[in-house]
């Protein structure tokens, strides 16, 4: 009987294993007792998974994060150069705005500036009511976009970020957003733009200062959106190019937000190193120091910087090695192997 009962047990434990769901791989072990966000992923873009997160489903407000989608549904139904008057009084909407004026007339590249530079409520609500007539109107083709790129655990309910208890998203989903909006290129020259000053059709000025600080605070390109509510506390959402890989970074409730972007900067750039040293010695294992000598000139034809060429494999040959794969849809591993080879082979 007892022994009956040990194989039935074993048999349930083997079959549920088969069946449960697996769970998300999420690694912030070393990084999280110094990271204040409540919520955070850094997304490999190229390899479609997470490299790091802390509770990166968790639903929360996302402040003026929105503002990334906000713009590209607007590229989606406009032209930078069209010309939007405004309609509506904006007055009502609390700040950060440039206090557009009813009857003013500007460019859509102009007020697309001041909504992702200056993060301008204002302007958000005219974009709504110019495409939708209603923030509620404009808030389903949100959603509806939001589906598209995968981000279902997004809602809107209005095109600024304000605080709503229906307006949410997860540090995963914003990740998903900024990387759709890496597909707009005006979207991305903006949001790395420090300052820019802008006119109305009849010439009024408006001074535009971006609100991400780390544009000045580190030498790594962090091209991203802030946002900021009480109930959100600081959000960003941004695009991290560095060593010729693309990640992407999302955190969400952080109480220090510039500190906890370095600390993910820090430890992508530990990682990166790290995966590239290995992927130094196995192209030194695949190829003869002759064979790469040849690739090193053939990735430099093609664009590619490689360090000295000299038949030497080093971190630098990995990051062209890697942006070369990427450019020619080849799978992003910084080895060559027979396939790269083919296509390096065009350039010699």
């Amino acid at each position: 009987m007892l022994k009956k009962f040990f194989t039935t047990f074993v048999s349930f434990a083997i079959v549920s294993s088969l069946y449960s769901p697996m769970p998300q791989a999420e690694a912030a072990i070393g990084i999280e007792p110094y990271v204040s966000a409540r919520s955070l992923v850094v997304y490999d873009s190229a390899q479609s998974r997470i490299l790091c997160g802390k509770n990166s489903n968790l639903r929360r407000p996302l402040a003026s994060t929105t503002k990334v989608m906000t713009a590209m549904v607007v590229l989606d139904n406009m032209d930078l150069d069209d010309v939007i008057t405004v309609h509506t009084e904006t007055s009502y909407v609390p700040r950060t705005k440039i206090y557009v004026r009813p009857g003013e007339r500007f460019r859509v590249r102009d007020l697309l500036k001041a909504l992702l530079i200056s993060s301008a409520n204002d302007v958000a609500v005219v974009f709504a009511h110019e495409i939708s007539g209603s923030e509620r109107g404009f808030a389903a083709l949100m959603n509806k976009k939001a589906r598209r790129v995968g981000a279902y655990n997004t809602h809107y309910v209005n095109p600024h970020g304000l605080s709503s208890d229906a307006q949410y998203s997860t540090s995963l989903d914003l990740a998903l957003i900024m990387n759709s909006a890496k597909k707009y290129p005006f979207i991305m020259q903006t949001l790395a733009t420090k300052y820019a000053q802008i006119r109305s059709l009849r010439g009024r000025k408006f001074f535009l200062k971006n609100h991400n600080k780390m544009l000045w605070r580190d030498r790594r390109l962090v091209v991203g959106k802030t946002g900021f509510t009480r109930s959100a506390m600081h959000c960003f959402v941004g695009r991290i190019n560095y060593r010729n890989r693309d990640v992407v970074v999302a955190i969400m409730g952080s109480v220090r937000p510039w500190h906890d972007l370095k600390v993910l900067l820090d430890y992508y750039s530990r990682v990166s190193f790290r995966n590239d040293y290995k992927e130094v010695r196995a192209n030194k294992k695949a190829w003869d120091r002759r064979k790469i000598f040849e690739f090193e000139k053939a990735l430099k034809r093609a664009g590619y910087k490689t360090g000295r060429v000299d038949g030497v494999v080093t971190t630098q040959t990995v990051s062209a090695i890697r942006g070369f794969q990427k450019r020619y849809h080849l799978e992003t591993t910084g080895v060559i192997g027979p396939l790269t080879a083919k296509q390096l082979k065009k350039f010699t």
